[in-house]
């Protein structure tokens, strides 16, 4: 099913269908901001992960799926808990022992993980929360092609606390809706009629849709804050493109975002220096691997002695043209990369932009002279990102 998802090989940025998502996201953007505004006004401190993950959640529900899920003005979303719930499942920590006895015990690897398997069959874990819920968005929008396919006018299809419309406020009229860029879940669907197609198969591509949306760019959101609240020139670069590129008033469109080449670098380098994937370790001889991403882009030999200094100019053009394809790779590289890459980086520049405009970061006593990482499915801030949020002031 890949293929459905991937840009064709004459893909070119002016007929990206992402930019099509771009009012959807920054829909969940100014909500973002008046949620800060809120935090910037009580004049404390905030972790700002939380507000990130609620971002990312709400995007990806509404872009990939078509359903709404208010997360950032309701932290309590059964949604928002079942995915936090499961990344901290996933924690490899609470699961070492089975890791620990295959090590010392591989001949039982194999049915270690066959019994890992069936226990997670047995037991009601997040990611069946998350399952259960993806099969009532996946039967509404097998519901919801139906009428479209009928000519229906109006859709109005509720599953729980996940609501899909089409009035004029929220959603086009139905004959705009078909020709207008489809979700994960409505490709996955049409897919149907190509091949056979399990129902297992759309709810997985569709977890997996979720899940690489929500903690991954909330995660590198939530790092890029940091760095800029601890690299206060780097920071005042970026603010005066912001400024530049988008002067009051001015509407954030997918056009402006491509040019701004700063920004672009400010997050290339966010990814370099913390990348999502698994920290370094020792490896036995025979031992399936993946790439260390996180040593790579750690290596004085590729990025000099200053490796882990936040250095956005190392993505300019010049420097990448002198530096080796893979020495940087956040996303994977190769058929097998992110599916979802520009669609992330376009929500974290949407995000930074707006965000940017109207506050600066600065670190306070509570922010982390070095971050604590732990590794969830992903490396992320053990206790978050605490940082005070500053309005700017104009003439």
């Amino acid at each position: 099913m890949r293929n459905q998802y991937d840009p064709p090989q004459d893909y070119n940025e002016e007929n990206d269908d992402n930019k099509m998502m771009l009012p959807l996201i920054e829909e969940k953007v100014n909500t973002l901001v008046d949620k800060l505004s809120e935090a910037a006004e009580e004049g404390k401190p905030i972790n700002i992960v939380n507000l990130y993950q609620g971002l990312t959640l709400d995007v990806i529900a509404d872009v990939a799926f078509g359903v709404k899920v208010d997360s950032l003005n309701d932290p309590y979303e059964p949604f928002l808990i079942s995915c936090r719930k499961m990344f901290e499942f996933l924690d490899p920590s609470k699961l070492i022992f089975l890791f620990r006895l295959g090590e010392f015990l591989p001949e039982l690897g194999t049915s270690l993980w066959r019994l890992f398997q069936v226990v997670m069959l047995v037991i009601t874990t997040p990611q069946a929360e998350i399952l259960k819920k993806l099969e009532h968005v996946i039967e509404s929008r097998q519901k919801a092609k139906l009428m479209l396919d009928a000519k229906v006018d109006d859709v109005n299809i509720t599953e729980d606390s996940l609501v899909m419309t089409t009035d004029d406020d929220s959603r086009q009229k139905t004959n705009k809706q078909l020709d207008s860029p489809k979700t994960s879940i409505d490709k996955s669907v049409d897919h149907l009629t190509l091949r056979a197609t399990s129902t297992y198969e759309i709810k997985s591509q569709s977890f997996l849709f979720l899940t690489a949306g929500y903690e991954t760019t909330s995660t590198a959101l939530s790092y890029c804050t940091y760095l800029l609240a601890m690299y206060p020139d780097v920071q005042h670069k970026l603010l005066e493109e912001i400024d530049h590129f988008l002067p009051k008033e001015t509407k954030t469109t997918y056009d402006i975002l491509r040019q701004m080449s700063y920004l672009h670098m400010v997050l290339c380098e966010t990814l370099r220096l913390y990348p999502l994937a698994s920290n370094g370790m020792d490896i036995p001889e025979g031992v399936v691997i993946l790439a260390d991403v996180w040593s790579v882009h750690h290596d004085p030999d590729i990025w000099g002695n200053d490796q882990y200094s936040f250095v956005p100019e190392r993505f300019s053009k010049e420097a990448i043209a002198n530096r080796h394809p893979m020495a940087w790779m956040p996303f994977g590289l190769g058929p097998r990369n992110c599916v979802g890459l520009r669609f992330a980086l376009l929500e974290a520049k949407t995000a930074l932009a707006e965000i940017l405009r109207r506050f600066s970061f600065e670190k306070c006593s509570e922010t982390e002279h070095q971050l604590q990482l732990k590794e969830v499915g992903v490396i992320v801030p053990r206790n978050g990102v605490i940082v005070k949020l500053v309005p700017r002031k104009f003439d």
